[in-house]
């Protein structure tokens, strides 16, 4: 691979093409050509570039173009980097017009979070497909620094690891590597178990449903924000087209808990799709001078105050927590025999099994995956938590008693030690809070 010193972005105006744009000019001091319908949304996107590296050193290396500018940037360019909508259509169509333009050294890449990358390989002629990847970057890049290079049937493994080492090394990225399958590795297992809180609060919606569900899997159970208002923040658009992907496009044994709730769907309908249209399944009003939090009343489908739910063995973690004994406060979560513990216990065990489904499968180690859902979700590693939960023959009983699949990875485990094995350079107490 040749360096890389000029960069096309196509879509530039999107969130994430002048994020990645910001990364490519500042860290990989290249040369990036920024692509949008117009001259003014390129210029936009090259000051959204400048914001997120908070850096205005970075503008003379960055150029606003329109798509009618795309041939001359595309034979120009060492790497083009592909960052439209997430429509198989659109970005086909993209991709047979950068086709038109690419030398035999082009590096092409789509920011797809989930569509098939073989398929939109093949928009290209045989001898360029093998330069065709994904590079699933996660939002927003500068803080969160995964990158999942996601291989097709075509790519070609040397300029893989090429690739590889110029996203680690330049770029400085959590790279890995992917197969080619729907939604991939961190948005597989993130929108798993964040469907399935979904679905929990539709079936616990007599208890209080969305803010029930989230008050139980909050941060102090190893991620930054409680998964429902996560949705909200993503759009509910958006985790209802990664879903359907999923449920469409695959046939594992957990394909039923990627099914979209009607309530969704109803609220898509409403235009209620999270924070980028001031309400989803939270909104804020302004009471008295009070800024008040509403959440969606999945009984009644209309909106209401939030609740400040309190359960012991959770504010007893909490407390714990706080003093930093996490073994502790997990042991205290596994002696409670309440229900709402029960919810708890289900939903971490299931979030372990399934990202260790992951391995052999989607990526090659359990290392990979933990650092897919700490570098791309900030999300506790899954392997922590068999420690926590007692080590891997604790686990094994657990996800027995509460009916949850036990990989394969655990069950070949010869050496009963730490399962955890990156402490030295991920420190997960960070993902744990007291909240």
């Amino acid at each position: 691979m040749n360096e890389i010193r000029i960069v096309t972005i196509i879509g530039s105006n999107g969130a994430m093409g002048s994020s990645v744009a910001g990364i490519i000019a500042s860290f990989g001091c290249a040369t990036v050509f920024m692509i949008a319908r117009t001259i003014e949304k390129a210029e936009e996107s090259i000051v959204a570039a400048m914001q997120t590296v908070r850096s205005e050193s970075i503008r003379d290396r960055m150029v606003a173009k329109t798509y009618d500018d795309l041939g001359e940037c595309v034979s120009k360019s060492d790497w083009v980097f592909e960052s439209v909508a997430e429509n198989f259509e659109l970005k086909l169509t993209i991709n047979h017009r950068i086709a038109q333009y690419c030398s035999a050294t082009t590096i092409i890449s789509t920011g797809t979070s989930g569509l098939s990358v073989k398929k939109l390989s093949e928009a290209f002629p045989l001898e360029l497909r093998s330069n065709y990847f994904g590079t699933h970057f996660y939002n927003p890049p500068y803080r969160m620094t995964l990158c999942e290079l996601v291989m097709s049937d075509y790519s070609a493994k040397p300029l893989s690891v090429e690739l590889k080492t110029y996203l680690e090394r330049i770029l400085l990225r959590k790279v890995v590597l992917v197969i080619d399958c729907p939604a991939f590795a961190g948005n597989r297992v993130g929108f798993q178990f964040i469907n399935e809180a979904l679905l929990k609060a539709e079936v616990e919606m007599n208890r209080g449903g969305v803010d029930y569900i989230d008050s139980l899997l909050g941060s102090y159970t190893g991620r930054a924000m409680p998964p429902l208002k996560t949705i909200d923040f993503v759009g509910l658009d958006i985790h209802k087209a990664i879903v359907e992907n999923v449920y469409n496009n695959s046939s594992d044994s957990l394909k039923k808990t990627f099914v979209l709730p009607k309530f969704i769907d109803e609220l898509i309908n409403a235009g209620n799709m999270g924070v980028k249209t001031g309400g989803g399944l939270y909104k804020y009003d302004m009471v008295g001078g009070v800024k008040k939090q509403y959440v969606y009343d999945i009984k009644t489908s209309q909106y209401r105050l939030a609740k400040n739910y309190s359960f012991k063995f959770a504010d007893d973690m909490k407390e714990l927590l706080q003093s930093s004994e996490y073994e502790k406060a997990y042991t205290v979560l596994l002696e409670d025999r309440s229900y709402e513990a029960s919810i708890i216990k289900h939903s971490i065990l299931r979030y372990v099994s399934y990202s260790l489904m992951m391995v052999g499968t989607v990526v090659k180690t359990k290392d990979d995956i933990d650092v897919v859902m700490m570098a791309g979700y900030n999300w506790s590693p899954p392997s922590v938590f068999v420690d926590l939960f007692g080590g891997v023959d604790n686990t094994i009983d657990l996800m027995r008693e509460y009916g949850v699949d036990t990989p394969s990875v655990l069950t070949g485990v010869v050496d009963r030690g730490p399962f955890y094995t990156l402490q030295d350079s991920f420190d997960y107490r960070r993902y744990f809070r007291s909240k």
